[in-house]
């Protein structure tokens, strides 16, 4: 017969080995998010033709590394009327898919696919909105928090650059510096989906069974 202190150790092993395994919608958001993580990094080399030409800008970025990472699908994006559609503006992107984190952001705070959003108001509307995707950072490849984004051009000139987080911190990025005393700088971001089960389940609810490659 066990003795009560043996008894007693086989519950606690058993209660922490079961916290410390992930729940498969954990897995899945860190699975998720290595896809994402690769992918940015492999557009910022060289821009694949699975990417439509006519939705290469900051917000058509965000919206190709989350499908091809996430749903296979392009209808996975909320418009203001609550519809999952596959085509928003940068600004319903933002407004209706993710929600703010912070506006002051730190290494310790950002995960992969949170995105850095800057509003201008004396720009046209196609331009007004700018974003920008930020990797945390990976112990084998990045020391720090990367930043990933499309420079906005169209044609020959268009880019995706790469910058650390930290550098762009510095007071001489004006514009686009994350800080609370940028006006410009609305914060960063984080997609709904990843902690709320009852949006995710909404916006993918499109792609469950079937999983094909966009490239809008």
């Amino acid at each position: 017969m066990p003795s009560k202190f043996l008894v007693l150790t086989l519950t606690l092993l058993t209660t922490t080995i079961a916290f410390a395994m992930p729940t498969p919608e954990a897995e899945n958001a860190r699975k998720w998010r290595e896809i994402l993580w690769g992918q940015a990094l492999k557009q910022s080399a060289k821009i694949t033709p699975t990417w439509d030409p006519s939705q290469r800008d900051c917000a058509g970025f965000i919206r190709f590394l989350y499908r091809t990472s996430i749903s296979g699908q392009a209808q996975m994006w909320m418009n203001a009327k609550g519809e999952v559609v596959d085509y928003v503006s940068a600004r319903d992107l933002i407004q209706n898919n993710f929600e703010l984190v912070t506006r002051e952001p730190q290494p310790s705070q950002v995960k992969t696919g949170d995105v850095l959003v800057y509003f201008r108001p004396f720009y046209a509307r196609e331009d007004a909105w700018h974003l920008m995707v930020v990797l945390e950072e990976q112990s084998m490849t990045t020391q720090k928090p990367l930043v990933i984004y499309h420079n906005g051009s169209r044609g020959p000139d268009a880019v995706i650059r790469k910058v650390w987080l930290d550098v762009m911190q510095n007071p001489t990025w004006g514009t686009w510096r994350p800080d609370p005393s940028n006006l410009y700088f609305q914060g960063l971001y984080r997609w709904k989906g990843w902690n709320n089960p009852a949006f995710r389940q909404k916006v993918l609810a499109s792609s469950q069974g079937t999983r094909q490659g966009s490239s809008r």
